[in-house]
């Protein structure tokens, strides 16, 4: 490129001489020739030589310095010479004023001076690249970089319009003699755009052509044709076609021209063209080669189609015969056709413009679907001399799913009323094989309705259906799936067993008696855990499916979620699986705890309640309460039994299901006594379980009776208040007594322990009760609960009064014997009492229980004198069983006692002399005694009178008092 620019410039050069001097710069790529022309004054002076010898300019921020190629005297004659300077490399050399020397001769001296030399080159673009989604960029020289962002850059599109450019960016290695890269994007394009540069040195250069990709096309294919008009609609797929339809020319090479031809619609990749040539087939001439234009920037290829393109559409099967149908536009244009390929595979049965039927030669066609799959059609009466059979066009079949085939393939099967269908693809009327489990089946089980579509009847049982080819190692094999469901399961009970399911597709194995895989999850009741069922069979009365059998381990609950898969089929969910419910058989109590048997209570650490319904004081509603378990198993369940419980109703729930009831008796033990009471009678302690006074183990039906009773005797009473005029004290304390009668009584011995009364009314463990005086130990205890005898005394424990105990006595002598009082404590009767070891003191009188009196007689025979004079003589009691003794008895020695040595006649006058006092002592008790017996009977008698007469009204015979002597 030439760029031409002419400064006129006037310099003072201040050294010696001044020269105004005309500068003339022409560019030619990178080389710079500069004339400097005098003017006429400097002429005159003498000056006959002018030249600029060199250059010094700034470089990448240093002075890089450019030396004259070349000096050529101007031909013009005048005085001035071209300089030329040689900028090669310098890509990236910026607008910028080099100092340069000037060398000039006048009147013979040559003088050198520095002037100010303009240096700007004009834009030089080395290449172009342009796409058409707007990305751009130009290998550029002597671009000022600096100003990349503004640069006065005008591109016109190929229609004239101004593109609007965006993110621009200019680049530069700054290597030597290598152009730096202009880059933007802007909107797409095609075709080719105008660039040019603004700047005074670039003002008279030339816009640059920087062109897109040419147009091509790639595929074509008929959309439709109108018989009447003669036209044939075209769709061509490609590239770089542009948006302007009028810039658009589309010329076929086998038409004379003028086309008529008409550009419908474009896009970038997409042109559609209608051609009003009435085209019957492909063009005589069999050249199928174009040319498509964008203004007069063109691009030629073949048609790979033909021209009018050969078009299919669509395609119809295959069918059980293994026949297509392709249908599309100028399927007639050729004298064979064939599928692609390899030849021996389908054979044209008939065809129309619009339609070609096709029959596969062999069930193995399938074999070649990886590749490219293409509908070929011959043409032998072709002038192409490339082949001896003719030339063919291949129409690619896209997409690649349009032409569908394979080997037989299976999908899926479904259950149909006593059938399975099997839905898949490529199925044949013949040379295919059905097996399953690798047993062939028999064609008369087999119905091919299409290729799609068969059936096998009746369903089978579960496993790997295949289709193959005769002859062929390709398959196809899917498991079958039969629909597993539950119906009913029996309930085992909670310690596990068998159960029975029933339901449809209940198969274990499989059709070549291979187990299936079966799995077992059932809802555990307590915790998150799956149970399973052990040892599944098939009933083999049974073998349609409908029955198995499986073994559950233990568990508990109701309505738990069992579900059952076999094999890959879905798994069957049955959502009302149930252990048995408890049943209770019987309940009892055992000490402090209770025992519970039955079936079906659960095991230990299931989810069990114990249940007690109670009465509320009679009020007819009840309330429950919810007892702990200490163990369990299937049969048994054990717990503690509470402290205020009395006979209850008990049922059981296990995992949520109840139990039947049954009443538990409560049974009050003893635990313990104690203490051992006086001789005087008083308060005894018992402790124990369950001492529950009032009301105590009553059903309704002696609540009911006790009731009429009270109301009875409190009408007796109304009617003898009114005759006697009892008083309402007397009435109301007789009706306290009614109405509080207690049903659990204490009997020791023969006694029933009188004014009973409860100590802990929370925990009903300790009662008390009134006995009289008594004496002796070992007296059984036992309980009543209403006037019935109840084992109430597991460990035999008795009662007994205090022991007695000796503390002094008096003396007597031994040989007149006599009256003594011995002094102790819990003396009662009945007593024997003995002295010395030889003697028993007789007519004891028991003064109270701590004294009594009893007569000593004398002594039957002499004793030594040291016998006599021992003051440690024992006294041995025993008082109804219970002995005491202690060494405290001293005999009071006469003056003249005679000892062993004495004759017999002495010791008769001695009983003589015993014998006189003896009988008025023993006489003057007994007549007290005897009166003392005569009033406390006329006391009892008019006491017993009294009661006798109340009792009779009462019609309640009371029993009599016994006291034990």
């Amino acid at each position: 490129m030439k760029s031409f620019i002419i400064l006129k410039l006037l310099f003072m050069i201040t050294l010696f001489i001044s020269i105004n001097c005309e500068i003339k710069i022409n560019y030619l790529n990178s080389v710079v020739f500069i004339t400097i022309l005098p003017n006429s004054t400097d002429i005159l002076n003498g000056m006959d030589l002018l030249c600029l010898v060199n250059l010094e300019c700034t470089y990448n921020g240093a002075i890089q310095g450019f030396g004259s190629n070349r000096m050529i005297k101007n031909m013009d004659g005048s005085n001035s010479c071209n300089s030329t300077f040689d900028f090669t490399g310098y890509t990236d050399f910026q607008k910028q004023d080099c100092k340069g020397t000037l060398l000039y001769k006048i009147t013979n001296r040559i003088v050198d001076e520095k002037i100010s030399i303009p240096i700007s080159f004009p834009v030089e673009i080395d290449d172009s690249h342009l796409y058409t989604n707007g990305t751009s960029s130009l290998k550029i020289r002597y671009y000022d970089g600096s100003q990349a962002n503004t640069t006065p850059m005008t591109i016109t599109d190929i229609t004239g319009k101004v593109k609007e450019i965006r993110n621009l960016k200019y680049e530069n290695s700054l290597i030597y003699n290598q152009p730096g890269l202009l880059s933007w994007t802007m909107d797409a394009g095609f075709g080719y755009v105008l660039i040019s540069f603004g700047g005074d040195q670039n003002q008279n250069s030339q816009p640059y052509k920087a062109t897109y990709p040419k147009p091509i096309i790639n595929s074509a294919r008929v959309i439709s044709t109108d018989i009447e008009k003669g036209a044939t609609r075209i769709e061509f797929l490609g590239i770089n076609f542009g948006t302007n339809k009028k810039l658009l020319t589309f010329m076929p090479n086998c038409y004379p021209f003028p086309y008529k031809i008409s550009i419908d619609y474009v896009n970038g990749t997409n042109l559609i063209i209608t051609d009003f040539n009435r085209l019957k087939g492909l063009c005589p001439s069999r050249d199928f080669k174009y040319t498509l234009c964008l203004d007069n920037y063109c691009g030629q290829g073949q048609l790979k189609e033909g021209y009018p393109p050969i078009t299919i559409n669509s395609i119809e099967g295959p069918t059980a015969n293994r026949t297509y149908k392709f249908n599309g536009y100028f399927l007639d244009s050729t004298t064979y056709s064939q599928l692609t390929p390899v030849s021996q595979y389908g054979q044209k049965i008939s065809s129309s413009t619009n339609q070609i039927e096709l029959s596969m030669n062999s069930p193995l066609y399938y074999q070649y679907t990886s590749g490219s799959r293409a509908f070929k059609f011959w043409d032998k009466n072709s002038n192409s001399s490339s082949s001896s059979s003719g030339s063919s066009i291949s129409i690619p079949i896209q997409p690649s799913t349009l032409f569908d085939c394979g080997p037989p393939t299976l999908f899926s099967t479904i259950e149909q009323k006593g059938k399975l269908k099997v839905i898949g693809k490529y199925f044949m009327f013949n040379d295919m094989s059905v097996y399953l489990d690798g047993m062939k089946l028999n064609q008369s089980v087999l119905t091919i309705v299409n290729s799609t579509t068969l059936y096998i009847s009746p369903i089978p049982r579960p496993g790997i259906l295949m289709v193959s080819i005769d002859g062929s190692n390709d398959n196809s094999s899917i498991p079958i799936k039969i629909n597993v469901s539950i119906k009913e399961i029996s309930s085992p009970p909670t310690k596990g067993g068998l159960i029975t399911i029933k339901g449809n597709g209940l198969y274990l194995k499989s059709e070549n008696g291979k187990p299936l895989k079966s799995k077992f999850s059932i809802e555990n009741f307590s915790n998150n855990n799956q149970q399973t069922c052990q040892d599944p069979f098939e009933d083999q009365s049974n073998p349609s499916g409908e029955i198995i059998y499986c073994t559950v381990s233990a568990g508990i609950g109701k309505r738990l979620m069992f579900k059952l898969e076999i094999g890959d089929s879905k798994p069957a969910i049955f959502t009302n699986f149930t252990y048995q419910p408890p049943t209770i058989s019987k309940v009892y109590q055992s000490s402090d705890y209770a025992i519970i048997n039955g079936m079906n209570l659960g095991q230990f650490n299931s989810k069990v309640f114990i249940y007690i319904k109670n009465e509320i004081n009679g009020s007819g509603r009840t309330i429950v309460t919810p007892l702990p378990v200490l163990t369990n198993s299937s049969e048994l369940i054990q717990f503690q039994i509470p402290d205020s419980i009395k006979t209850s109703i008990i049922y059981v729930e296990v995992g949520g299901q109840k139990s039947n009831s049954l009443q538990l008796p409560i049974v009050p033990f003893i635990t313990s006594i104690p203490s051992k009471l006086s001789v005087n009678g008083g308060i005894v302690t018992i402790i124990g379980k369950y001492l529950n006074l009032i009301n105590y183990n009553f059903n309704q039906q002696q609540q009911q009776q006790q009731q009429q009773q009270q109301q009875q005797q409190q009408q007796q009473l109304n009617q003898e208040r009114e005759k006697e005029m009892v008083s309402s004290t007397t009435t109301t304390t007789t009706t306290t007594i009614a109405t509080t009668k207690n049903n659990l009584n204490i009997k020791i011995g023969s006694q029933i322990c009188k004014d009973i009364e409860q100590l802990d009314l929370k925990h009903f463990t300790s009662i008390t009760c009134k006995m009289p005086p008594g004496s002796g130990g070992g007296y059984p205890v036992s309980i009543l609960i209403n006037d019935t005898l109840v084992q109430g005394n597991p460990k035999g424990l008795t009662f007994s009064y205090m022991s007695p105990t000796i503390i002094n006595s008096t003396s007597v002598s031994p040989t007149t014997g006599g009256l003594i009082t011995i002094f102790g404590s819990q003396l009662a009767k009945p007593i024997n009492i003995t002295i010395a070891n030889l003697q028993q003191c007789i007519y004891v009188n028991i003064t109270d229980s701590n004294s009594l009196t009893c007569y000593l007689p004398p002594l039957t025979e002499s004793l030594n004198k040291s016998s006599i004079e021992r003051s440690d003589h024992p006294i041995q009691i025993n008082v109804n069983g219970q002995s005491s003794d202690a060494d405290i008895f001293k005999y009071s020695i006469p003056d003249k006692y005679q000892y062993r040595k004495d004759n017999s006649g002495d010791q008769n006058d001695n009983s003589k002399n015993v014998e006189k006092w003896l009988i008025p002592a023993i006489l003057i008790p007994c007549l007290f005694f005897l009166i003392a017996i005569f009033v406390l009977i006329i006391i009892y008698i008019k006491k017993y009178k009294k009661r006798r007469q109340i009792q009779k009204r009462l019609n309640e015979p009371i029993p009599p008092e016994s006291i034990q002597d």
